[in-house]
């Protein structure tokens, strides 16, 4: 039947899933739990499912990996952005 390319929790899992491979792949060649975490907790990329512009970035301090947000306006039956993407947004 294949998955619903309406549904946001597939965008939302292919990013995750980018995600991953992209740590792993920073992990090294045989990656161990230690450098799996370090590779997650030293994040700086745009993830290609994300939003134009939006950056992933982790610290091992700062594990929450987006803080940037762009407005959005419902009209015509359909959601577009406009605005600028705002930084340190929480």
């Amino acid at each position: 039947i294949g998955a619903d390319p309406l549904d946001a929790n597939v965008l939302y899992g292919v990013a995750s899933a980018w995600t991953a491979v992209q740590a792993l792949k920073a992990a090294g060649p045989s990656p161990t739990r230690a450098s799996f975490m370090t590779a997650l907790t030293n994040m700086n990329q745009v993830n290609p499912f994300l939003y134009p512009g939006i950056k992933m970035v982790t610290t091992p301090t700062e594990r929450f990996p987006i803080d940037q947000q762009t407005l959005e306006q419902y009209k015509s039956g359909a959601w577009h952005p406009f605005g600028h993407l705002f930084s340190k947004a929480r």
